[in-house]
């Protein structure tokens, strides 16, 4: 379930972006689409050694929040 959960939000997300981001949802929902092939099947062939995400999604939110700040700081209105 962690391995289809995170990336379905992630596409849910990114669905609810406005029209003015342009392509950017589809991009997000491809490499969430990839992330939950990897992980469903990384859960599946190899249970033993699967990652939950839960820590893994934190620090990529962080990072992309990071990267957000910066863009707003530096990128002119």
């Amino acid at each position: 379930m962690d391995a289809v959960l995170w990336p379905g939000l992630w596409m849910a997300g990114a669905s609810s972006l406005p029209s003015a981001s342009g392509d950017l949802w589809l991009m997000v929902c491809g490499f969430a689409f990839f992330c939950l092939c990897s992980r469903l099947h990384r859960a599946v062939a190899n249970n033993g050694r699967y990652r939950f995400t839960t820590w893994l999604m934190l620090k990529l939110l962080l990072v992309l929040g990071f990267m957000g700040v910066l863009l707003r700081w530096t990128v002119p209105a």
